[in-house]
């Protein structure tokens, strides 16, 4: 059994911005009752919820049960550098889903999504701090107390990241083709799938992408979004 604290005031100095989306000025002025956090594909958590008090959260649980890796999501992403990011922060299911997105769909089928890393964050606003979060209004129509940003690590560009792999590992085919065979040795020539191919390329081809959330478009526990909603870019 162990136990991980997490308090708002262990935030990294670093400003989130997308535009002018102001996160950690809303975290360093203590303008949040609570903090709501959704977290998808990071490590364990492949889908999870959590809701953080206004000043500490204790996590208690089992080892290797995602305490960590919980308190981590929410530095990584509000620390607004990618560079904290590798191909080992993806939950293991998404592996199979970046290979399979590498290879060609068959024919009628459609090229699959590479799969992101997302965090959607709330937070309770007072009145009088609304002026912190104009940037993340949904719209001029907003009312409540709730505010939203999502901020997901996304490929880039996934059409030119799966035409860069997909030549790298064929010329990569045919170079290990001329070679002569060695006895007892099998050469594998990289990349051999998209998976090797971003343990080494992941920060070229991917970056964080942020949106504003709409408290209307979502259900009464913030888990998901109404059906046909749009997030706001």
């Amino acid at each position: 059994m162990g136990l991980v604290r997490f308090s708002r005031l262990q935030q990294p100095a670093q400003c989130v911005q997308a535009g002018s989306l102001p996160v950690q000025k809303i975290l360093e002025r203590d303008v949040c009752i609570s903090i709501l956090t959704d977290a998808k594909n990071y490590r364990r958590m492949q889908d999870v919820h959590i809701e953080l008090a206004s000043d500490i959260s204790i996590f208690v649980g089992s080892n290797n049960s995602g305490k960590t890796s919980a308190t981590q999501a929410v530095h990584a992403f509000t620390s607004g550098s990618k560079d904290k990011f590798s191909l080992y922060d993806f939950s293991s299911s998404c592996w199979k889903e970046f290979d399979k997105a590498g290879n060609p769909p068959n024919e009628g089928e459609e090229q699959p999504e590479l799969p992101s890393i997302s965090i959607d964050l709330w937070f309770e606003v007072a009145a009088s701090d609304l002026y912190l979060v104009l940037p993340l209004l949904p719209s001029t129509a907003w009312q409540g107390t709730q505010v939203g940003i999502r901020v997901e690590f996304a490929a880039r560009n996934q059409v030119e990241l799966l035409q860069k792999f997909r030549t790298a590992r064929d010329e990569a085919q045919k170079t290990a083709a001329a070679l002569l065979p060695r006895e007892g040795k099998k050469y594998v020539p990289w990349p051999k799938n998209l998976t090797d191919y971003l343990k080494n390329e992941l920060l070229t081809d991917f970056e964080f992408k942020y949106f504003a959330l709409d408290r209307a478009q979502f259900g009464g526990e913030l888990t998901s979004l109404k059906k046909g909603a749009n997030l706001c870019c």
